[in-house]
């Protein structure tokens, strides 16, 4: 029992310092400019093909570059984005990133070959620009937070599911619902699907998964395979970045999508949180919610999965990701309840590409 009390204290401890250390940098970047650059080159490669940059640590935080960013990296004319880290771990397996340690600038994958895949090799010369600032902050504290697949471990079965109705703003009740996968192979999708069932749900967009890759998954469920096959699924495999043209072009598609079927309409991914939450957000928006709505219903996801509590240092350090997405739609000017639906109105007319017309359509369809 000591033991035990001394690795949960330890957890504790660590936990706060990864988050002061994340409070520190995000307080420091904020009087630096958001297209930091840097030039540099590759001076070693180990036996796994992580490959070690010219540029020291130091330097590399002094021109504005700090963990839990999404940067650019640049090599011999192709580009790749990753988020900047601390640990492999930090990232999925197979995934690209940046990492940061007080000895070294690293360019890995984790658990895979970062040279190899890339064609990196020594002297090669390796631009990395900002692509995002503190778009992996949700991400990175994520991964300091544990959840359990244990049903009897919460409260009701949606918040096991993390399905729940969004009626903010002027969003009429029964429209529209968010939720974790009702295909995934994990031990939620059951609950899940269970209650789109319950609510009646006709149209599901799908953040994560390709048509090929869903149905595969849903090879054993009938109320997925119907709506599919009546084509009433739209599959996005959304990129994560709401500032890449790979999320836009998903994101106008998905809600013409919406406009042309009928609700009930169900936003799902695979744990309904990070992309589900951004879209919903920027529906929220558009729909006339308060800020307070929208952060709310976004920061309801890690109160259901972790029980995060509001007044904790997690909970403010991840409800800076739909601060940074309104200002950054905004051109970095701040954002009010007077002014969020103007903001992502405009986004979604000038950099999205919808038409007023399309616009309009989605706010009857919701409303």
């Amino acid at each position: 029992m000591r033991g035990t009390k001394m690795k949960k204290f330890t957890l504790k401890i660590l936990t706060a310092l990864v988050v002061l250390l994340c409070s520190a940098s995000a307080f420091a970047f904020a009087a630096k400019a958001t297209k930091a650059a840097v030039t540099t080159t590759v001076t070693e490669i180990n036996q796994h093909g992580n490959t070690y940059l010219t540029i020291r640590p130091s330097l590399f935080s002094a021109k504005g570059f700090s963990i839990s960013d999404i940067v650019t990296v640049t090599i011999n004319g192709k580009k790749w984005d990753m988020p900047i880290c601390k640990n492999y771990s930090d990232v999925d397996t197979g995934a690209m990133l940046l990492r940061l340690t007080d000895d070294s600038v690293c360019l890995a994958i984790n658990m895979g070959d970062f040279a190899k895949e890339t064609g990196a090799t020594v002297d090669m010369e390796v631009t990395i620009t900002m692509k995002q600032q503190y778009g992996y902050l949700t991400q990175f504290h994520q991964r300091l937070l544990k959840s359990t697949d244990v049903r009897s471990d919460y409260a009701s079965d949606e918040v096991f599911a993390n399905f729940r109705e969004i009626t903010a703003g002027k969003i009429a009740p029964r429209k529209l619902y968010r939720s974790s996968s009702l295909i995934e192979p994990t031990a939620r999708s059951p609950y899940a699907l269970k209650l789109a069932q319950n609510m009646g749900i006709k149209t599901i967009v799908d953040i994560a998964n390709s048509q090929e890759n869903a149905l595969k998954m849903a090879a054993n469920n009938a109320f997925f395979k119907a709506l599919d096959a009546s084509g009433n699924v739209y599959y996005c495999e959304m990129a994560i970045s709401y500032t890449d043209e790979a999320f836009t072009s998903k994101l106008k598609e998905a809600l013409i999508f919406m406009t042309e079927h009928e609700g009930p309409y169900l936003i799902q991914g695979k744990d309904g949180q990070n992309r589900v939450g951004i879209v919903c957000a920027i529906i929220e928006a558009l729909n006339g919610a308060t800020l307070q709505e929208i952060n709310d219903d976004y920061m309801q996801s890690y109160v259901n999965y972790y029980g995060i509590k509001p007044d904790s240092t997690q909970y403010t350090e991840i409800l800076k990701t739909i601060t940074a997405l309104f200002e950054t739609l905004n051109n970095g000017a701040k954002v009010t309840d007077k002014n969020v639906q103007k903001v992502v109105e405009k986004y979604l007319l000038q950099t999205v590409g919808l038409t007023q017309v399309q616009v309009d359509a989605l706010k009857v369809a919701l409303q």
